[in-house]
């Protein structure tokens, strides 16, 4: 197939499939307040939520998770402190915005590249931070 060819393909792909993949996601959506986190928030779960924030969140939130990775300043909104932010903030809602997209889409949807007990690994993990810890 010549480049002429493919690129019409893959436009018309992408603006289908993008769409799909967005309109999956929000029939997914649930009222965050039936979400509970079913993972226990133990060393285990919190190791693997610590891996996966280093691979996938530091950008934006950085190493300690104080919303100041590389990535932050050029950003419409202030990635989440999350030594600070998340006190009053359940793991229904943390789990929704991690899993669809955080607001205006300024955070890109993870479920899309995470399963759901991925998500309440790093919620777990998220938790750990608010109390101090890494």
């Amino acid at each position: 197939m010549n480049i002429r060819r493919a690129v019409p393909v893959l436009v018309i792909f992408l603006f289908c499939w993008i769409p799909m993949a967005i309109s999956q996601i929000e029939m997914e959506k649930k009222d965050v307040d039936t979400i509970r986190n079913p993972t226990p928030p133990n060393e285990t779960s919190q190791d693997r939520g610590r891996e996966l924030f280093m691979s996938r969140c530091v950008v934006c939130h950085g190493m300690e998770g104080r919303g100041d990775g590389p990535h932050s300043e050029s950003l419409g909104v202030p990635p989440w402190d999350f030594t600070q932010d998340i006190t009053d903030v359940t793991d229904g809602d943390l789990f929704n915005g991690i899993k669809n997209g955080g607001q205006f889409l300024w955070m890109p949807p993870f479920g899309l590249i995470l399963m759901d007990d991925q998500i309440w690994d790093v919620i777990n993990y998220l938790r750990l931070l608010e109390k101090g810890g890494n």
